[in-house]
């Protein structure tokens, strides 16, 4: 069967590829067959609980770690692989167990059960040819003795690999275990029909391997390997790696926050970051697949509309961008100061931001500075545009040491696109001298930094612009230098395989990131107001947590100007208020607080709070209000979700942890209508969707995932 290195720029053109793929793929596996392109450069499954990232889908990994399927009635899964121990000096098999469990309540389906290695066991691979064929009952003779789950309920499921010294009940302490071959069909049984793109995980643990000695080698490459990430946004992007990339042992995620999972502003969380030899994990990521996702499981958006940036209204320093919105995602604004048309970097012209927007009349904060950082006077036109991005994608890579020809993107949004791609790599740290045979750490220098204008990954070739890719790191090929290299000075790991501290990629998360799909406004001239005034601060988080007899309230705020204090307030029926203490105003553009409330006197389950935030001249408005949930010892629960519901769909979201929710509305036939991510603080916090004006009465749903657990919640529309 032919591999299909990159896409077609036309979806209705790529569509009747996949259906042809998909025919093809009526005998063939799923697994080894799309990450191993052939037998002299291995790729296997990587497992591992002992090294600094904890990778793959062993017993009880994190969420991220978990390998996924979705079975529909009447479908099946055959599944098998070939099992090495890398720690042992020599590579040897071994035996591992497995189980199933179902991902809605995480019942286990399938007990522990053990695969051991040998020719003509079950769920034993014993070739490169046998795993490229797939299961024996599909491809016959030529396949492997596969093992077999048919699903009792229709859903997704997860299995789990690992081994085990003691009947599988947990796994092995330090575990480091490679399937060298590995293979999960999903079929349909009558009639007969493989069923490619169920297959899934938020984090592919992969290690290159030789397969004379079954050890990691970073000599081995990975080549016109395809993923694809299925985002929030029901939008689809594939990377396919275009030679030259030599991970040795990595993950590929791909998630909307980038490289650092607890930092809330996407801004930093962007960047890449050093590791220095310490664990990392990146959790709450988007379902990452070996295939295209099956378009009966996982459907793609519709176009999305453009915005309209209506007016600026505000004062100086604290002005908003008013943008009308029809379709969610990320709003990127021109203000265009220099005088030329479009952007111009390293000149007056701002790009100003307002992320995860959602359809109605958006409020976009902007300071006022030029892109010199120099105030924009008052009562001055400007030109505009306005640009929504659908589908945000951040690629991070953790530990992948070589990527010399880099990697081409393309997105599905349902329209085929080559996006441009962004990265920032000057936050790297830099140490100097190498530590000796741990290589956790890098010699090399921090990179380039182009967050703003990206790269383009088409380039001029003999004068015909081709789709080449970009984002390449590690120059030392000076006769094939990559297209785009991520500083002119990237390091010759290439040159030094046995000596990891010179690989740009080695123990740094490398993020790049883009947009699946973008649609532009009209250009528009706008004024800017010519005035001066107070208005209060921008309150960014409010949350209140429950600590023994004490209820501690946090909040952050941004851009406090002419700002006096907050007077915090309690209420114990939601409806009366009484204050309970002041807290002074800090000033300036970022600050964080905390206050105390003593509870040991009251019986309620609930407590009501909320925040006066009183400005100079004695004006005020009010928070949001958290609701604390006194008793309760849960680690994820919902409350004050109201019904009916009428403005807006109000509640509260307690967390025993820092997590990042997910919540979808969808109306009775399950069709999503609005995606949403809340980063929770310890405690309650409060949770606003946006405005449903364009809803119709009715009942909906509200499905809410945090801290792995899911709930759905009925709503009814009423008018």
């Amino acid at each position: 069967m032919s591999r299909i290195p990159g896409i077609g720029r036309h979806y209705g053109r790529y569509l009747l590829v996949l259906l042809c793929l998909v025919g093809s793929l009526a005998v063939r596996a799923e697994g080894t067959l799309e990450v191993m392109t052939n037998s002299v450069n291995g790729v296997g499954l990587n497992i591992s609980n002992v090294n600094s990232v904890t990778s793959g889908p062993y017993r009880d990994a994190p969420t991220e770690n978990r390998l996924r399927f979705y079975l529909k009635a009447g479908e099946r899964l055959h599944f098998g692989w070939n099992a090495y121990n890398r720690n042992d000096p020599t590579p040897t098999q071994v035996p591992v167990y497995y189980r199933i469990i179902r991902s809605s309540d995480e019942v286990e389906v399938v007990p522990p059960t053990l695969v051991t290695p040998g020719t003509g066991n079950r769920g034993y691979i014993p070739s490169f040819a046998a795993a490229q064929a797939g299961p024996d009952t599909l491809a016959g003779a030529g396949g492997y003795k596969a093992l077999e789950f048919i699903p009792g309920t229709a859903g997704e499921y997860f299995i789990e690999i690992y081994q085990s010294d003691d009947g599988g009940q947990t796994a092995l302490a330090a575990q480091d275990t490679v399937l060298v071959f590995f293979d999960f069909t999903v079929f349909e049984a009558t009639p007969l029909n493989v069923k490619p793109g169920r297959v899934y995980s938020q984090g592919w643990s992969l290690l290159t391997y030789n397969p004379v000695s079954f050890r990691g080698d970073i000599t081995k490459p990975m080549e016109l390997n395809s993923f694809y990430g299925y985002t929030a946004d029901s939008t689809i992007a594939q990377i396919t790696f275009q030679g030259g990339f030599r991970p040795l042992a990595f993950v590929v995620y791909f998630n909307k926050y980038g490289a650092d999972p607890t930092e809330p502003d996407w801004f930093i969380s962007r960047q890449s970051k050093s590791q220095s030899g310490s664990p990392t994990t990146l959790a709450n990521g988007y379902n990452v697949f070996i295939n295209f996702p099956d378009p009966e499981i996982f459907p793609l958006a519709d176009d999305p509309e453009a915005p309209v940036l209506k007016s600026i209204t505000g004062c100086p320093g604290n002005y908003k961008l008013n943008v009308q919105v029809k379709s969610p995602g990320d709003l990127r604004l021109l203000l265009d100061l220099d005088g030329n048309p479009g952007y111009d970097a390293g000149t007056e012209d701002r790009y100003v931001y307002g992320l995860n927007a959602m359809p109605g009349m958006v409020e976009v904060d902007w300071d006022g500075l030029d892109g010199l950082g120099d105030p924009v006077s008052g009562n001055v036109q400007i030109a505009t545009s306005s640009k929504l991005m659908r589908g945000r994608t951040n690629l991070p890579f953790f530990d992948a040491e070589l990527n010399q020809y880099g990697f081409t993107v393309t997105t599905f949004s349902p329209n085929t696109y080559e996006p441009t791609l962004y990265w920032d790599d000057s936050q790297l740290g830099t140490d100097a001298t190498c530590n000796g045979a741990t290589n956790n750490n890098n010699t090399t220098p921090a990179g380039l930094n182009v967050s703003e204008t990206g790269v383009s990954q088409y380039h001029d070739v003999a004068g015909t612009p081709q789709f080449l890719g970009n984002r390449a790191w590690d120059g030392a090929d000076i006769d094939n230098p990559p297209v785009i290299p991520t500083t002119m000075s990237a390091g010759s790991g290439a040159n030094t395989p046995a000596l990891l501290c010179d690989d740009y990629g080695n123990f740094r998360i490398l993020n790049t990131w883009f947009w699946t799909g973008e649609v532009s406004s009209t250009d528009t001239t706008l004024t800017v107001p010519n005035t001066t005034c107070s208005l209060p601060l921008t309150l960014l988080q409010f949350a209140a947590e429950k600590r023994g007899t004490t209820a501690r309230l946090h909040w952050t705020t941004a851009d406090e100007v002419r700002f006096r204090h907050f007077v915090v307030e309690r209420s114990l029926d939601g409806r009366s208020y009484s204050s309970i203490g002041t807290v002074p105003g800090l000033g300036g553009a970022r600050n964080q607080y905390s206050f105390s409330d003593d509870i040991a006197s009251f019986p309620n389950n609930r407590l009501y709070y909320r925040l006066r935030q009183v400005d100079e001249d004695g004006s005020y408005r009010y928070s949001r209000v958290v609701v604390l949930q006194a008793r309760s010892n849960g680690e994820f629960s919902v409350s004050g979700l109201a019904n009916p519901v009428k403005d807006a769909i109000r509640f509260q979201l307690s967390a025993g942890s820092p997590a990042r929710a997910q919540l979808l509305l969808s109306d009775a036939t399950g069709r999503v209508l609005h995606r949403q991510t809340a980063d929770l603080l310890r405690g309650s916090n409060a949770v606003e969707l946006s405005r449903i004006g364009t809803l119709s009465a009715g009942l909906y749903f509200l499905s809410i995932e945090a801290n792995g657990t899911r709930q759905v919640h009925k709503l009814v529309v009423g008018r």
